[in-house]
């Protein structure tokens, strides 16, 4: 060792320090690290990558907590872009950085005062490290792949701060991709912990609507989503005019749903009532169409004559499958009536 220290050729005192390592292979430990931390970097500088991962290795396994070494091996395998190393390497540092915020601090006020140092420093890497593998997996194009890299950051961080994020993510990710059944199934784990996450709610209220199942539910669910949308703010990263659109389609759609449920049930006033709301917010023809002779109808039953009229008569100038019969409706009205042609 005293060989090594007088040395000022760099190229000489590697070559010292290869030849001390493999002569006393045991040496103290407190030794051994320390050449081996110098020609980690020593490598590192010179380009020669492999030796100096193979270092930090040796290292690791003589003080298996050593985070700066792991940090190092991480940067060098990133130099490397090798995506094997480098998944190996971050699982690593972020394994033993848990590993150290999770162990007991020493009772020694000296050893005390480092270790918390490195307990401090472990536990903002793997603050840091939990928040860039979420955001990585969050960010993912594909929704499918999404999906996937979500699943993998959950195994790797099964303690985080972001699982209703995770959540929300997944939901939107399968209604991306279209697979009714798991959004279905992500939207009831979203409101089993957030019963106020307006497009759940929705979502949840418009598929049990179009299956038929549970109407006074969907009505709790419904109605509830349109006391949401009074106090709702946009979204970040959604222009005015989308969030407006949106909202109002949503709202729409809503409307429709609790009035088609009451309809169904021949619950005529508040079928009238809610289906007047969708009306006023419905923009496609057909739609119109629908709510206009679905409107006549229940003022019909209501003996509402000339609401039911005007009803018909709006959805007989939409041209499409309802037209010719609304404006039979008007005529038997009328003849039932006793009012003019």
């Amino acid at each position: 060792m005293e060989l090594v220290g007088l040395e000022s050729d760099p190229t000489k005192k590697v070559v010292l320090m290869e030849q001390f390592l493999a002569l006393f292979p045991k040496s103290d430990p407190g030794i051994t690290v320390w050449i081996y931390s110098d020609l980690q970097d020593r490598y590192r500088r010179a380009g020669a990558l492999d030796k100096a991962l193979t270092a930090g290795q040796r290292i690791l396994e003589i003080e298996p907590d050593n985070i700066d070494t792991a940090r190092a091996n991480w940067r060098i395998a990133e130099t490397k872009n090798d995506p094997a190393l480098v998944k190996k390497w971050s699982a690593q540092t972020s394994a033993i950085a848990e590993r150290i915020v999770k162990s007991p601090l020493p009772a020694d006020p000296e050893a005390l005062k480092s270790a918390q140092a490195v307990v401090e420093f472990a536990r903002q890497f793997v603050v840091n490290t939990t928040y860039d593998d979420y955001n990585k997996a969050v960010q993912v194009k594909d929704p499918a792949q999404r999906i996937i890299a979500l699943q993998e950051f959950l195994k790797k961080h099964p303690q985080n701060p972001y699982m209703s994020q995770i959540e929300i993510a997944e939901f939107l990710a399968c209604k991306e991709i279209g697979d009714v059944d798991k959004t279905l199934a992500a939207a009831e784990k979203i409101l089993a912990r957030d019963e106020n996450r307006e497009d759940a709610l929705l979502y949840v209220a418009e598929i049990s609507f179009r299956r038929k199942r549970d109407p006074k539910r969907t009505l709790a669910l419904t109605n509830k989503f349109i006391a949401r949308m009074a106090v709702a703010t946009r979204p970040d990263g959604q222009s005015e005019a989308d969030w407006l659109r949106s909202k109002r389609q949503n709202l729409m759609l809503a409307h429709y749903i609790i009035g088609s449920i009451h309809f169904q049930s021949q619950a005529w006033s508040a079928a009238d009532k809610s289906l007047r709301d969708a009306l006023a917010l419905a923009g496609d023809d057909q739609l119109r169409s629908t709510l206009l002779y679905n409107l006549g109808w229940a003022n019909y039953q209501m003996q509402n004559a000339l609401e039911a009229i005007r009803f018909y008569r709006l959805c007989a100038a939409i041209p499409g499958p309802m037209q010719e019969q609304s404006a039979k409706n008007v005529l038997a009205i009328k003849s039932e009536y006793n009012l003019p042609q």
